[in-house]
């Protein structure tokens, strides 16, 4: 089907008495007093256009003309914003919203606009004193504020209009996604608004109040183990730090990460000190938040949570991040804890009393089982639905041998052996969570000194120094092939960047650089490419520099090099060999998933499928990953994380 001829880019300014990061999107544009206050647009290479709306006037009929002719093709940052404006107006675009900002993401660019329009040099960038105004107007006006004049309103506008200017510069620029990409983003549009995702309002109400009342408890435990210092662990964290201090034990901060390390490090902590710690490690948690956000966000009639998947949110490797509730950090549930047997207790306990009716029911503190229990709130809308999950197996370990061409690794994987049970056998060791860590840790180039603390921070397993160091050095010996494909990812790259233009190819892999000057591109064997910006070699330790979105989304100047491009590569292919699974169930059978999350597809469906429909949607592999071994596991589940009976474990060699 050709491109439509014309490009047509627009922005909202809207308003409405809910929070729009609070509600979510949908929740927002419907609520009664949602109303546009401006908008701009731009069509081709003509000027902005602007208009402020004093009241509720109908958009004008040549724009809604606009909008809904054929050969128009409309662009909008965070387009998903926009479509849900134009449905609230009732109007449907002939042509989807492009999303602007999820071909951002897909170039190596941070999700903001006024970011990403500053990392290109653009000369339109986003109006900063103008967004102060927006986020002003946007809201409910504080007590005594007069009201709104028609030069703000004017001025709205002109705002809005700087901004399509700026997407409008950075869509000129910027590459168009794959059409294989483009499917993606329709399909993520279809699961981020079906509503087949839900949660259980009264469940989550009850873990509300269980929480609730084990947090008061938590509190005034501290304040007796502080006498009296600390009586909020979740908040006075500098008062907890400074009774830390008093006590022998001085630490950077009280964050969880920090928190956890204390706890699971070496120094012998008193039992008052120990059991503050712990108390503050629950109190730190996500849990009453996720809660709340998961009643603030779901559908009031249906109980239904949309927009809360972003397609290519996670940088560099372009798989889905989490919005909203953020369903992607939900804590995983514990073997020997049973999600449904304490939300029964919680849903029968006074929620006066819930933390004292509850610690009868476990023995594990009542705000970990809350948090345990997240994963069961959530469930399909429909009723007669039960929720369908798919989770590919071990699957960055599988593509990184495959990429490598680390045979014995493969010939374990396709055997249908536990890798994690076989590495840990090297080292004569039955400890399969060892297994686990060197596996994973070390695969991309970790040492003997970050292994051990991440063997111990994510994993639980203590290990010398000295055993450290022996087992990176007997993994890299036995793993040849995995440790030259890091020297081999590292001088590819180099050669590209010093070589402008030339193709590089990384033996063996279907990897391959080319570095424009602008950016460094390495090209999957999927076909899709990943950027790194403004390339580089240090001149004085010739490692690789370039220019991406750190954590927080700040764009700054990078190191990588062979270890952490091989990391990219992997991650890039496990998440292409799951989209390619997503796309195939829709073409094939025109089911889209509720959830997407990490490596694991969840599909909100009548009855449980067939291991043959297994087989031929999921675990069919590409026609670019020929000889990868793939396996998974499926669930069949009538709330997310609760198994109602599995359907196996289906492996299969390509």
């Amino acid at each position: 089907m050709p491109r439509p001829s014309h490009d047509f880019h627009l922005d909202f300014e809207t308003y409405c008495d809910l929070d729009l990061k609070k509600a979510g999107l949908y929740r927002y544009t419907a609520h009664p007093s949602f109303r546009v206050m401006a908008m701009a647009w731009k069509l081709d290479s003509l000027p902005v256009q602007t208009l402020a709306f004093h009241d509720s006037s109908p958009l004008p009929l040549e724009l809604a003309l606009m909008l809904q002719h054929p050969d128009v093709q409309n662009h909008a940052w965070n387009a998903a914003f926009e479509t849900a404006v134009l449905a609230r107006l009732g109007l449907t675009p002939a042509n989807p919203v492009c999303c602007t900002m999820q071909r951002a993401l897909a170039y190596g660019l941070p999700g903001k606009l006024e970011t990403a329009a500053a990392a290109l040099g653009l000369p339109q960038q986003k109006d900063m004193a103008g967004h102060r105004l927006m986020l002003r107007m946007s809201r409910p006006s504080k007590p005594g504020q007069p009201p709104w004049t028609g030069e703000d309103y004017a001025a709205l506008a002109e705002y809005c209009g700087r901004d399509v200017a700026a997407e409008a510069a950075l869509a000129a620029v910027i590459p168009e996604l794959r059409p294989e990409e483009q499917e993606l983003a329709a399909l993520d549009a279809r699961m981020n608004t079906n509503g087949e995702l839900g949660i259980d309002e009264m469940r989550v109400r009850h873990l509300q109040a269980a929480a609730e009342a084990a947090e008061r408890g938590e509190a005034q435990r501290c304040a007796e183990l502080t006498k009296g210092a600390v009586t909020s662990p979740a908040t006075q964290t500098a008062r907890l730090g400074a009774w830390l201090a008093e006590q022998g034990l001085t630490l950077p901060d009280v964050a969880r990460a920090t928190i956890g390390e204390a706890l699971a490090g070496p120094l012998l902590l008193a039992g008052e000190v120990r059991e503050v710690l712990q108390i503050r490690l629950r109190a730190a948690r996500a849990s009453t938040r996720k809660l709340s956000r998961m009643l603030e966000m779901a559908g009031p009639e249906s109980g239904a949570l949309r927009g809360q998947f972003q397609f290519c949110g996670a940088g560099r490797t372009g798989r889905w991040s989490g919005r909203g509730v953020q369903v992607q950090n939900l804590p995983r549930v514990p073997r020997d804890f049973d999600p449904e047997a304490f939300c029964q207790a919680a849903s029968t306990a006074a929620a006066s009393t819930a933390a004292d009716d509850l610690n009868a029911v476990t023995p594990a503190p009542v705000l970990d089982c809350v948090s345990w229990s997240l994963r069961a709130c959530l469930k399909a809308t429909d009723a007669m639905h039960v929720m369908w999950s798919f989770d590919f197996s071990q699957i960055e370990a599988r593509v990184l041998a495959w990429l490598a061409g680390q045979q014995d690794i493969l010939a374990v994987f396709a055997s249908g052996t536990d890798v994690y049970q076989w590495a840990a056998a090297q080292f004569g060791s039955s400890d399969r969570q060892l297994g686990k860590v060197l596996v994973l840790a070390l695969g991309f180039g970790m040492g003997a000194v970050k292994l051990r603390e991440q063997a111990l921070k994510s994993y639980g397993v203590r290990m010398t120094g000295e055993q450290a160091e022996r087992f990176k050095r007997v993994w890299r010996q036995s793993n040849s092939r995995i440790v030259q494909f890091w020297y081999e990812m590292d001088a590819a790259a180099k050669q590209a960047i010093v070589a402008h233009g030339r193709v590089v190819a990384v033996a063996g892999s279907g990897l391959a650089f080319t570095c424009t000057g602008r950016t460094l591109q390495l090209r999957l064997p999927s076909g899709r490419v990943l950027y790194y910006h403004k390339p580089s070699l240090d001149p004085e330790t010739g490692s690789i520099r370039y220019w991406g979105t750190e954590t927080g989304g700040r764009w700054a100047e990078q190191r990588t090099w062979g270890g952490k491009l091989a990391e990219n590569a992997t991650q890039a292919c496990a998440r292409d060999i799951m989209a390619e699974a997503m796309l195939r169930a829709w073409r094939r059978k025109a089911l889209v998933p509720c959830m997407s999350v990490h490596d694991e597809l969840v599909y909100a469906v009548a009855a449980a499928p067939s291991r043959r429909y297994l087989y031929d949607l999921m675990l069919e592999p590409p026609p670019w990953a020929g000889g990868l071994p793939l396996a998974g596991e499926s669930r069949t589940m009538q709330r997310y994380g609760v198994v109602n009976k599995p359907s196996g474990t289906i492996a299969k060699a390509a």
